[in-house]
């Protein structure tokens, strides 16, 4: 069931300081949506190779974003048509999908240095995340050719596709070294070259790429959990991620948040931990983690969902050499919701998210990490439900505010498109 709608609500917020307390003050945003598509719940499926059965209404689910320099928003996710799933590029997302969804036509790669293990049994690619390039191009990276030994050892390789603008694959390439590796964020670069992180065999990777898709270098730092990437003046990166400290047999191992500033030959210039002991439980992984560069400074986001530990949202503001300014830590109670972040044009960082049936944003002050706080309700379509975001703001100030069920949509949802304002 699809409904095309542009519904304008208006919301009263508050502002709140970093302190807690409550200001008189008011505050207040205009949502447009300009279009929904009401996602079904899915179904387990018994057909080998469809896990779960998404239902034979059409619709899109997004799953990642990218901005292009001159400001076009493309989303990585997929398409289901006939019941059928399919990984799609979605290049103009403030009309409905349905019209303008390219579908990719990946086949997969294998490395160099191939087992014949993962030639026979490997399964095909399967992206996570993607970065715009000036030039219109399209990458899109996660894994590939994954499968499990006879020892039960899990093995998967990184895959790294360029499409064009028209949704042609230009190329296809997979890194690997017959352990565990894939590609969980990425970033353009300048020559046509993209910077990729993720996760190597229990560590975290690094490594750039040229544009033919040639690996350039790579370099470990952190563990596997989850890291964020985003590009810095002078040829230079900023991963957020996480480290560790201590052990299960020795009782004090701690996962810890730390942001690395990374040269143009993949030298580490800088190293500063912004939040110590999110967790202590080896073994979990209920991390989420962002990060967003500015003109003169860095945001990252952190935060646990993992029960009985759950650590609520901070927000933490670092200089471009990896200085620690501020952090700044949200309500306790928005510990579940998966954060949006970006910056507006004047440096100012913004946080959203959804929870029980209401969008949170959260204005960051910037010399102090003071925030303003305000709510909205999500659209009609997502029956109360909770659902990620993906903020974008462009260069002039406009700012797209979307939401997407997950990949298993176990009740139904919708994936919208709206345009926010704040209301003067």
């Amino acid at each position: 069931m699809r409904a095309t709608i542009a519904v304008l609500v208006s919301i009263a917020g508050w502002v709140l300081a970093i302190t807690g307390a409550i200001a008189a003050e008011e505050h207040s945003f205009t949502l447009q949506v300009l279009w929904s598509t009401l996602i079904p719940a899915v179904h387990l499926s018994r057909s080998a190779g469809t896990p779960y059965d998404p239902g034979p209404e059409p619709g899109s689910i997004f799953e990642a974003q990218a901005i292009y320099p001159d400001g076009r928003i493309v989303f990585l996710g997929s398409r289901i048509i006939v019941g059928k799933r399919v990984m799609a590029l979605f290049t103009d997302p403030e009309h409905d999908p349905s019209d303008n969804a390219i579908i990719l036509a990946l086949k997969g790669a294998h490395p160099f240095n191939l087992h014949l293990s993962s030639r026979v049994f490997g399964t095909g690619p399967r992206p996570f995340t993607l970065a715009a390039c000036a030039s219109g191009d399209t990458w899109v990276g996660g894994g590939t050719n994954s499968y499990m030994d006879l020892a039960s050892g899990d093995h998967r390789d990184a895959y790294l596709a360029k499409i064009d603008g028209s949704g042609k694959t230009v190329w296809e390439k997979a890194y690997g070294n017959g352990g565990w590796r894939q590609i969980l964020s990425m970033v353009a670069m300048p020559a046509e070259e993209v910077a990729v992180a993720g996760e190597d065999a229990g560590r975290g990777w690094l490594a750039r790429i040229g544009s033919d898709g040639n690996q350039l270098w790579e370099r470990h730092l952190g563990n596997h959990k989850r890291n964020a990437i985003a590009s810095l003046p002078g040829n230079r990166l900023v991963v957020a991620g996480f480290e560790s400290t201590g052990s299960s047999s020795t009782k004090d191992y701690q996962d810890h948040v730390a942001v690395w500033i990374v040269d143009g030959s993949g030298e580490i210039v800088a190293h500063t931990r912004i939040r110590s002991a999110i967790n202590t439980v080896p073994g979990s992984n209920y991390e989420r983690i962002s990060v967003a560069a500015a003109n003169d400074a860095i945001y990252a986001i952190s935060s646990w969902t993992g029960f009985p530990h759950a650590q609520p949202i901070e927000v933490s503001k670092l200089d471009l050499n990896g200085k620690l300014l501020w952090t700044t830590s949200l309500p306790d109670n928005y510990t579940h919701c998966a954060p949006a972040l970006a910056i507006n044009p004047t440096g100012e960082a913004l946080v959203a998210c959804a929870i029980d049936g209401q969008i949170h944003i959260y204005q960051i002050e910037q010399s102090s990490g003071s925030y303003r706080a305000s709510r909205v309700s999500l659209p009609d379509c997502n029956n109360g439900y909770s659902i990620p975001l993906f903020l974008a703001i462009r260069t002039d100030g406009t700012m797209i505010l979307s939401g997407s069920p997950p990949e298993l949509n176990t009740v139904p949802r919708c994936t919208w498109t709206s345009r926010l304002a704040e209301a003067h």
